[in-house]
């Protein structure tokens, strides 16, 4: 299981869509939903940034 602060680490807070650094805006979200089987896993978390 990965935590949000690895991810964010990983990816260096930049957006994996418009690969743009929003340091204070990127969130960590999922591919396969939680409700879909989705899994915490590392291979299974996205940085957005979300405006």
């Amino acid at each position: 299981m990965a935590s949000t602060l690895e991810v964010l680490a990983k990816c260096a807070r930049i957006c994996c869509i418009c690969r743009e650094f929003k340091p204070l805006y990127v969130q960590v979200h999922h591919i396969r939903e939680k409700a879909d089987r989705g899994t915490d896993d590392f291979d299974n978390l996205i940085p957005v940034y979300i405006d």
